[in-house]
């Protein structure tokens, strides 16, 4: 999982993007935020991303990518706060 940019001022925008290689078509991608699943971020492509408008949360960002055989791969981010700043570290 790639963060664009990698750090930046609290309530700006971030980008998360997924990648997977594979030989098999990507079913869909979905979107957890500490454990809670983001609505809206299902796509069949190869990279998928998820923008964040406005960042207001810290914590972890994970994406899970199903093939269409039912395999899963995932990665995940943790986005940690320094006062009005954020950091990303990929995990």
């Amino acid at each position: 999982m790639t963060s664009d940019p990698e750090a930046g001022q609290f309530g700006s925008s971030l980008t998360l993007t997924c990648s997977y290689s594979s030989n098999l078509p990507v079913t869909n991608t979905n979107w957890f935020v500490n454990g809670r699943p983001v609505t809206e971020t299902s796509r069949v492509d190869q990279t998928s991303s998820f923008a964040v408008n406005s960042l207001q949360e810290e914590g972890f960002y994970q994406c899970f990518i199903r093939t269409e055989n039912g395999n899963v791969g995932s990665a995940a981010m943790f986005v940690s706060a320094q006062g009005e700043y954020f950091t990303c570290y990929a995990i």
